[in-house]
């Protein structure tokens, strides 16, 4: 995630920053410093805050990244996938046939959605067009009732097939529980983790 406001190098980038090529910073591993920032970016191709990039850079102490979410953050693939509760390769399936947002750019060769135009899309359902239409209110009250629905049944739904197994060796994992709800990994966790604090 690029956080609204800041800009970000990739390993090139970087390299430049401490002065040599992208193949000497290579060979002298400058990309597995442990005294590297973590790379703000979700994807495979790795994404730097710029600022902490250059911190870095001058062996200044590293600046750290705002923490609150906000309406121009730059959400990758997978993030947005997130916000959705759904699989990164559904996400990238929605976006192709039109039924999710258009990027809002591409940096660094990675596209990247703001995140308010996720939220407040009008995700369609079956035999329903994709966004919404030039001129309609904005949805977004609607849209996040609908997510906090949605999250609640599948919640309690998890809940209901942990108070049906014995022990906690027959608990459902995270990959079933995804699976089951079409949902990533990490979502799948955060259902089971919610599930458990709620009453038996």
């Amino acid at each position: 995630m690029i956080r609204a406001g800041r800009t970000v190098v990739d390993a090139e980038g970087l390299a430049r920053l401490h002065g040599v090529s992208l193949a000497t910073a290579k060979r002298h591993q400058l990309f597995d410093d442990a005294t590297l920032p973590a790379p703000v970016s979700a994807a495979r191709k790795r994404l730097w805050d710029r600022e902490q990039a250059q911190a870095h850079a001058a062996n200044d102490p590293i600046p750290p990244l705002p923490d609150t979410d906000c309406d121009d953050d730059l959400l990758e693939a997978a993030e947005a996938a997130q916000l959705w509760e759904i699989a990164v390769e559904n996400w990238n399936r929605y976006v192709a046939q039109k039924r999710a947002p258009e990027r809002t750019e591409t940096v660094c060769g990675v596209d990247h959605w703001r995140r308010d135009v996720v939220v407040t899309y009008q995700r369609p359902g079956r035999g329903v067009g994709g966004g919404r239409p030039p001129g309609t209110p904005d949805s977004q009250p609607r849209r996040e009732r609908a997510l906090t629905r949605l999250h609640q049944e599948r919640v309690r739904k998890v809940r209901q097939m942990l108070d049906k197994v014995g022990k906690a060796d027959d608990e459902p994992t995270a990959k079933q529980v995804a699976e089951m709800f079409d949902v990533a990994v990490d979502t799948g966790r955060r259902y089971i983790n919610e599930a458990k604090e709620l009453p038996a």
